[in-house]
């Protein structure tokens, strides 16, 4: 099971993700597909980029709604279910749409061992933000792969290895060490 999870600040272009997430193949159809507030203009933008490859349809919107600049958008999403929050809450609108991938994984796959949450989005801008995603690694409620503009963040599970390729010589690879509650 693969669930994209779209959210606000800045994210890398579509173009930049091509290998991730068509990795050789045509077309993927994500599992399910959230946006959190103004992730759903980054998701409208993925939408068009891969047009007939991936169908990036959101199945869930959530968030405050604060930071969209096209309110329209929503709406054109009609068959998509929304959750609209208050704009003062405890948690920031990409902690909830973790969240609800979290439980989406768990309700439709427990056995599936490829269960896979791809956050795209959440680079720069605030640093409260910022914080909070980094934050959401040492939870249950974490994506496995989070897509920054030039960066991917990858969490690797105790006993687990990642194998990286593609790479040069002087390219950086960092290993940050997260204390799980």
């Amino acid at each position: 099971m693969h669930i994209v999870v779209f959210t606000g600040g800045k994210a890398p272009e579509p173009f930049l993700t091509h290998n991730y997430f068509l990795n050789g193949k045509s077309s993927f159809t994500p599992d399910a597909v959230i946006a959190a507030d103004s992730g759903l203009e980054t998701l409208q933008r993925y939408a068009e980029y891969f047009i007939g490859k991936i169908d990036f349809t959101p199945n869930y919107i959530c968030g405050d709604m604060d930071s969209i600049s096209d309110r329209k958008l929503i709406e054109k999403y009609a068959s998509a279910e929304k959750e609209l929050f208050p704009e003062y809450k405890d948690y920031t609108d990409t902690e909830l749409a973790l969240k609800k991938a979290c439980m989406i994984s768990k309700q439709k796959s427990q056995a599936d061992s490829q269960n896979r949450i791809t956050l795209v989005g959440g680079d720069g801008g605030r640093t409260d933000h910022l914080l909070g995603v980094i934050e959401t690694f040492s939870t249950e409620e974490k994506a496995d792969f989070w897509l920054c503009c030039e960066q991917i963040v990858c969490f690797a599970k105790k006993g687990t290895s990642v194998k990286i390729t593609g790479i040069n010589q002087k390219d950086y690879v960092s290993v940050y060490k997260i204390n799980e509650k």
